[in-house]
């Protein structure tokens, strides 16, 4: 089996695409992908997710498929049962535009999506699929310290599929594997304009890894942030973003750190003058 591994689309329906005709091209070149594995968070983040949304339902139908649940599709099931009061901002103004966009049966679909997977193939090391750890949603091995050394010594089986840090890497620790896709649709690549992705494929009884990173439109996606609206309602984050797609530098992060460590608040209690002033100091 060969299976295309990807996470963290964040909306970006560009970076979908080319991974798209990526798989489809597999087929006529001789290394045809049986299968799809995405590790979470579709949408949020991007612009137009209906297209993102209707293009990953597709892929869906098409494939063989095993999609994870990440962070972004819990907080958008938990702000359709409670109004997380989210509004045009710097602080939620992107996850605002989401919620506004997406239906009721999308919503369905992400509730009913599992936090962890396992992926068990005869005569193949089994595989544990998560999106930041196991036990942890947002659980991010490159940020959290000792963490990676906490998940090897848990983990039950000789493979982990992890993503949300949106950095590409694989790291081994005895028998055990920690491969992470990197980001298809904002991928901290330090380069920009790249839809990052893994391929795992099972030879003589091993799995083996190669990591992808593909072109695509970049100057098309962030384009469509200004005309689809969500560059007005996602305020210093939303450009944060779109630098972070042309360069593959966490701006987002950057601001965000800066912000809730200066402050000592939430993100949703800073000021958008607060918010103003880092995106000044940071060239967004």
């Amino acid at each position: 089996m060969r299976f295309a591994v990807m996470s963290d689309v964040h909306g970006n329906y560009m970076a979908l695409q080319a991974f798209l005709k990526y798989v489809e091209k597999s087929g006529e070149d001789g290394g045809k992908v049986d299968g799809i594995i995405c590790l979470g968070d579709i949408i949020t983040d991007g612009p137009y997710p209906r297209r993102t949304m209707d293009a990953f339902y597709g892929m869906v139908r098409r494939y063989r498929c095993i999609v994870i649940k990440g962070n972004r599709e819990q907080y958008l099931v938990d702000n359709h049962k409670k109004d997380m009061g989210w509004k045009p901002s710097s602080a939620s103004g992107m996850l605002w535009y989401t919620a506004k966009e997406i239906t009721r049966d999308d919503i369905y679909y992400m509730e009913g999506l599992s936090e962890t997977e396992r992926l068990e193939l005869p005569g193949m090391p089994e595989v544990t699929l998560c999106h930041g750890t196991p036990d942890k949603l947002r659980g991010n091995v490159d940020l959290e310290e000792g963490l990676m050394e906490k998940v090897f010594g848990e983990l039950k089986t000789p493979w982990l599929l992890g993503g949300h840090n949106h950095r590409q890497q694989m790291r081994e620790q005895g028998d055990k594997t920690y491969l992470n896709p990197g980001s298809l649709g904002l991928a901290l690549s330090g380069v920009g304009g790249r839809a990052q992705f893994a391929v795992l494929d099972g030879q003589n009884g091993k799995w083996v890894a190669e990591l992808v990173s593909l072109p695509y439109d970049v100057d098309r996606q962030v384009a469509d942030f200004e005309e689809s609206g969500l560059l007005a309602c996602g305020g210093v984050l939303g450009r944060a973003i779109c630098r972070t797609l042309q360069t593959g530098v966490n701006y987002f992060y950057k601001i965000v750190e800066e912000a809730c460590s200066t402050t000592g608040k939430h993100t949703d209690e800073i000021s958008e003058e607060t918010w103003e002033r880092l995106g000044m100091k940071y060239g967004v």
